[in-house]
């Protein structure tokens, strides 16, 4: 038998002296190695997209129900869909997602996007006591109760970057003994 070794480490052997035939082969292996090197190059590409786009919040609005069993903010089956709001979110109650208005008591430390408390929802959101929620953006009040307790409401973001507005058309905003502080230029 013969034997025809191309310009490489790798030997290949030859049927019936035809040298075409090992050409093939070998061809048909790069080809092979060559797909499989670009299949693993794409299959690590997509990872990387999934990876990075997997760590970007998407802003949402995010709906109380009141359905988690406590009043309590952190638990995430107090939301529709089970989420916990995040510092993009803006926080709606209203009485379609929540017909029982059930109260709400913030019991950690929150920052949101923006707070709506719709006309079609009396019930209470109460700020604990020494515990902050940060309004990146927005408050608006048309019916409910917010009570601030010894809490402190931060409207604006750390510098005044942002200028929210403060709305306040129907309901009741107690500061009680907390602190309130306005960094937004708009405020009714």
């Amino acid at each position: 038998m013969n034997y025809f070794k191309p310009n490489h480490s790798a030997s290949f052997r030859c049927l019936n002296n035809n040298k075409d035939f090992c050409v093939s082969v070998k061809l048909r292996k790069n080809r092979r190695a060559n797909i499989k090197q670009r299949s693993l190059v794409v299959l690590f590409l997509f990872s990387l997209f999934f990876i990075f786009n997997a760590n970007v919040s998407q802003a949402a609005t995010v709906y109380w129900t009141g359905g988690g069993g406590d009043s309590n903010w952190s638990t995430s089956g107090n939301w529709a869909g089970g989420v916990v709001p995040i510092s993009v979110d803006s926080v709606v109650f209203d009485g379609v997602n929540d017909p029982e208005n059930d109260s709400s008591i913030i019991d950690t430390g929150f920052s949101i996007a923006s707070l709506t408390i719709a006309n079609d929802w009396n019930g209470t959101i109460t700020l604990n006591t020494d515990q902050t929620i940060n309004l990146l953006g927005s408050y608006s009040q048309a019916n409910g109760t917010f009570t601030a307790n010894n809490g402190t409401l931060y409207l604006g973001t750390i510098g005044g970057s942002t200028y929210p507005n403060f709305t306040k058309t129907g309901g009741t905003f107690n500061e009680g003994t907390g602190t309130i502080i306005f960094a937004g230029r708009n405020s009714t």
